[in-house]
Protein backbone atom coordinates (compact mmCIF):
# COMPACT_ATOMS: atom_id res chain seq x y z
CA UNK A 1 0.00 0.00 0.00
CA UNK A 2 1.32 3.42 -0.89
CA UNK A 3 0.01 6.95 -0.46
CA UNK A 4 -2.67 6.45 -3.12
CA UNK A 5 -3.58 2.81 -2.55
CA UNK A 6 -6.66 1.67 -0.65
CA UNK A 7 -6.22 1.09 3.08
CA UNK A 8 -6.99 -2.58 3.80
CA UNK A 9 -8.35 -3.32 7.26
CA UNK A 10 -7.66 -6.70 8.87
CA UNK A 11 -8.57 -8.27 12.18
CA UNK A 12 -6.32 -10.25 14.52
CA UNK A 13 -5.75 -11.08 18.14
CA UNK A 14 -2.84 -9.06 19.51
CA UNK A 15 -0.69 -11.29 21.72
CA UNK A 16 0.22 -10.36 25.28
CA UNK A 17 3.37 -8.25 25.16
CA UNK A 18 6.02 -6.98 27.54
CA UNK A 19 6.29 -3.21 27.02
CA UNK A 20 9.14 -1.02 28.26
CA UNK A 21 7.95 2.54 27.69
CA UNK A 22 8.03 6.17 28.65
CA UNK A 23 5.27 8.74 28.60
CA UNK A 24 5.18 11.69 26.26
CA UNK A 25 3.07 14.84 26.37
CA UNK A 26 3.33 17.36 23.56
CA UNK A 27 2.78 17.79 19.87
CA UNK A 28 3.02 14.45 18.12
CA UNK A 29 5.15 15.98 15.36
CA UNK A 30 7.93 16.36 17.95
CA UNK A 31 7.90 12.78 19.26
CA UNK A 32 10.61 11.58 16.87
CA UNK A 33 13.37 12.79 19.19
CA UNK A 34 12.05 10.47 21.92
CA UNK A 35 12.38 7.49 19.58
CA UNK A 36 15.84 8.63 18.48
CA UNK A 37 16.94 8.83 22.11
CA UNK A 38 15.52 5.35 22.77
CA UNK A 39 17.49 4.08 19.80
CA UNK A 40 20.71 5.43 21.26
CA UNK A 41 20.14 4.42 24.88
CA UNK A 42 18.34 1.09 24.86
CA UNK A 43 17.89 -0.64 21.50
CA UNK A 44 21.24 -2.43 21.79
CA UNK A 45 20.41 -3.82 25.24
CA UNK A 46 17.68 -6.26 24.22
CA UNK A 47 17.16 -9.27 21.94
CA UNK A 48 16.98 -8.65 18.18
CA UNK A 49 13.25 -9.52 18.12
CA UNK A 50 12.28 -6.31 19.96
CA UNK A 51 9.90 -3.89 18.23
CA UNK A 52 9.62 -0.14 18.74
CA UNK A 53 6.03 0.95 19.29
CA UNK A 54 3.89 3.84 20.39
CA UNK A 55 0.33 4.27 21.60
CA UNK A 56 -1.27 7.61 20.76
CA UNK A 57 -4.25 8.64 22.86
CA UNK A 58 -5.43 12.01 21.56
CA UNK A 59 -6.50 13.54 18.28
CA UNK A 60 -4.53 16.80 17.87
CA UNK A 61 -7.32 18.19 15.66
CA UNK A 62 -9.86 18.13 18.48
CA UNK A 63 -7.91 19.00 21.64
CA UNK A 64 -7.82 22.62 22.74
CA UNK A 65 -4.03 22.57 23.08
CA UNK A 66 -2.02 20.28 20.76
CA UNK A 67 0.85 20.49 23.28
CA UNK A 68 -1.27 18.39 25.66
CA UNK A 69 -1.50 15.29 23.43
CA UNK A 70 -0.54 12.11 25.29
CA UNK A 71 1.38 9.09 24.05
CA UNK A 72 3.62 6.33 25.31
CA UNK A 73 6.61 5.11 23.32
CA UNK A 74 8.85 2.17 23.91
CA UNK A 75 9.80 -1.35 23.00
CA UNK A 76 7.84 -4.57 22.86
CA UNK A 77 10.24 -7.14 24.32
CA UNK A 78 10.49 -10.88 24.63
CA UNK A 79 10.10 -12.62 27.98
CA UNK A 80 13.83 -13.39 27.91
CA UNK A 81 14.44 -9.62 28.19
CA UNK A 82 12.32 -9.15 31.35
CA UNK A 83 15.21 -9.08 33.83
CA UNK A 84 17.24 -6.61 31.73
CA UNK A 85 14.14 -4.46 31.26
CA UNK A 86 13.40 -4.42 35.00
CA UNK A 87 17.00 -3.33 35.68
CA UNK A 88 16.82 -0.67 32.97
CA UNK A 89 13.54 0.74 34.35
CA UNK A 90 14.93 0.74 37.91
CA UNK A 91 18.00 2.70 36.76
CA UNK A 92 15.93 5.03 34.50
CA UNK A 93 12.75 5.97 36.41
CA UNK A 94 11.25 7.77 33.43
CA UNK A 95 10.69 4.27 31.95
CA UNK A 96 8.07 1.80 33.12
CA UNK A 97 7.66 -1.90 32.39
CA UNK A 98 4.18 -3.30 31.90
CA UNK A 99 2.58 -6.36 30.44
CA UNK A 100 0.08 -5.41 27.75
CA UNK A 101 -2.84 -7.87 27.70
CA UNK A 102 -3.91 -9.70 24.60
CA UNK A 103 -6.83 -8.11 22.78
CA UNK A 104 -8.67 -8.15 19.51
CA UNK A 105 -7.63 -5.42 17.12
CA UNK A 106 -8.27 -3.96 13.72
CA UNK A 107 -5.02 -3.19 11.95
CA UNK A 108 -3.42 -2.25 8.69
CA UNK A 109 0.14 -1.79 7.51
CA UNK A 110 1.68 1.15 5.71
CA UNK A 111 5.02 1.08 3.87
CA UNK A 112 7.88 3.01 5.42
CA UNK A 113 10.00 4.76 2.80
CA UNK A 114 11.23 7.82 4.71
CA UNK A 115 10.18 10.13 7.53
CA UNK A 116 7.58 11.52 5.10
CA UNK A 117 5.75 8.19 5.49
CA UNK A 118 4.57 9.38 8.92
CA UNK A 119 2.84 12.42 7.39
CA UNK A 120 0.98 10.22 4.89
CA UNK A 121 0.22 7.69 7.62
CA UNK A 122 -1.47 10.26 9.85
CA UNK A 123 -3.31 11.95 6.99
CA UNK A 124 -4.44 8.79 5.25
CA UNK A 125 -4.54 5.79 7.58
CA UNK A 126 -5.65 7.31 10.89
CA UNK A 127 -8.97 8.74 9.59
CA UNK A 128 -9.79 5.52 7.74
CA UNK A 129 -8.99 3.11 10.58
CA UNK A 130 -10.87 5.24 13.11
CA UNK A 131 -13.91 5.51 10.81
CA UNK A 132 -13.83 1.75 10.18
CA UNK A 133 -13.66 0.93 13.90
CA UNK A 134 -16.46 3.39 14.74
CA UNK A 135 -18.68 2.04 11.97
CA UNK A 136 -18.04 -1.68 12.48
CA UNK A 137 -16.68 -2.35 15.99
CA UNK A 138 -17.50 0.26 18.64
CA UNK A 139 -20.23 2.87 18.77
CA UNK A 140 -18.65 5.39 21.14
CA UNK A 141 -15.26 7.00 20.38
CA UNK A 142 -14.37 6.78 24.09
CA UNK A 143 -14.15 2.98 23.65
CA UNK A 144 -11.03 3.49 21.53
CA UNK A 145 -8.20 3.39 24.11
CA UNK A 146 -5.57 4.57 21.68
CA UNK A 147 -4.10 3.95 18.27
CA UNK A 148 -0.95 1.87 18.30
CA UNK A 149 1.92 2.04 15.85
CA UNK A 150 4.41 -0.82 15.68
CA UNK A 151 7.50 -0.08 13.64
CA UNK A 152 8.77 -2.97 11.51
CA UNK A 153 11.75 -1.11 10.06
CA UNK A 154 14.45 -3.80 10.13
CA UNK A 155 12.84 -6.07 7.54
CA UNK A 156 13.26 -6.23 3.73
CA UNK A 157 10.02 -4.23 3.16
CA UNK A 158 9.87 -1.83 6.13
CA UNK A 159 6.38 -0.91 7.30
CA UNK A 160 4.39 0.60 10.12
CA UNK A 161 1.57 -1.45 11.57
CA UNK A 162 -1.33 0.67 12.81
CA UNK A 163 -3.68 -1.13 15.22
CA UNK A 164 -6.76 -0.24 17.25
CA UNK A 165 -7.32 -2.70 20.10
CA UNK A 166 -10.93 -3.17 21.15
CA UNK A 167 -13.08 -5.16 23.54
CA UNK A 168 -12.03 -6.96 26.69
CA UNK A 169 -8.51 -6.24 27.90
CA UNK A 170 -8.09 -2.86 26.23
CA UNK A 171 -8.00 -1.01 29.55
CA UNK A 172 -4.46 -2.42 29.80
CA UNK A 173 -3.50 -0.20 26.85
CA UNK A 174 -4.30 2.98 28.82
CA UNK A 175 -0.77 3.59 30.12
CA UNK A 176 -0.64 7.38 30.30
CA UNK A 177 -0.87 8.80 33.82
CA UNK A 178 -1.54 12.27 32.41
CA UNK A 179 -5.08 13.68 32.47
CA UNK A 180 -7.07 13.67 29.25
CA UNK A 181 -6.67 17.05 27.55
CA UNK A 182 -9.59 19.42 27.11
CA UNK A 183 -11.41 18.95 23.81
CA UNK A 184 -12.81 21.59 21.56
CA UNK A 185 -16.59 21.80 21.27
CA UNK A 186 -18.81 22.72 18.32
CA UNK A 187 -22.48 23.43 18.99
CA UNK A 188 -22.00 22.14 22.57
CA UNK A 189 -20.82 18.76 21.24
CA UNK A 190 -17.41 17.37 22.12
CA UNK A 191 -15.26 16.71 19.06
CA UNK A 192 -13.71 13.22 18.90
Amino acid sequence: MGALNQVEMKSKRMDRKLFLYREYVGQYKNIGSVYENMGKTMMHLFSPSKEAAGIYYDNPKVVQDPNSCRAVCGLFLQEEDREKAESFAAANPVYKLREIPEAECIYTTYPYKSKMSFIFLVARVYPEIKAYVLKNIVKDPSEIRGIMEIYHLDIPKPCIEVAVPYGQGTEGYSLSCQPEPQHRYVDNKKLN
